[in-house]
């Protein structure tokens, strides 16, 4: 259980990460500096980052079973789902300081 759950705080970290918007800004300062240099496209993609954080970790915690390779494929999948659930969330989050600061009149 202990594994799922830090998978699933790896892909959490990683939408966070990634949804500001982190790697685009070092990727344009690279090619800023170094013409037509760009970063590798694992850095740029969540689902690649959730996938090789997640099989990094899965063999610097312990012993490695076969069933737990499709299980890191399975959480880089999972990014799918939560980045939306996160644009969702901050949506909500923004709609309601709108509504205070209507109420509040600020």
């Amino acid at each position: 259980m202990n594994i799922f759950l830090n998978l699933l705080y790896i892909n959490l970290f990683v939408v966070l990460v990634h949804e500001t918007g982190f790697f685009d800004n070092l990727d344009s300062w690279i090619n800023s500096k170094f013409k037509f240099r760009h970063l590798p496209y694992i850095f740029l993609c969540a689902l690649c980052q959730t996938f090789w954080l997640s099989l990094l970790y899965i063999i610097i915690s312990g012993p490695i079973a076969l069933w737990m390779i499709p299980l890191c494929v399975l959480n880089g999948l999972l990014t799918r789902v939560t980045q939306p659930l996160y644009r969702l969330f901050e949506n909500i989050l923004l709609k309601v300081i709108e509504l205070l600061n209507k109420w509040l009149r600020l």
